[in-house]
């Protein structure tokens, strides 16, 4: 689990800034391979959706996820 501040510098931050001025692309969550783990959420939303607050705890590598994004994958 990495902790930090999603806020400036980080990889998806850098990649939103980049986008976010194409008016063609927009938040998909139909692949659903960007699953992550919430503290206190139910469920494995698609972090591409999901905003970030204060406070958020969010694993991204549990076995749960990495078998729920096998299943996915195969849906291809």
């Amino acid at each position: 689990m990495i902790l930090g501040e999603g806020y400036g510098n980080s990889v998806v931050y850098r990649g939103e800034e980049e986008l976010k001025n194409d008016d063609s692309l927009t938040e998909f969550e139909g692949c659903q391979l960007c699953l992550v783990k919430i503290d206190g959420v139910d469920g494995l939303p698609a972090s591409c959706t999901t905003e970030v607050s204060d406070g958020m705890v969010v694993q991204t590598n549990t076995e749960e996820i990495q078998q729920k994004r096998r299943e996915n994958l195969k849906l291809f």
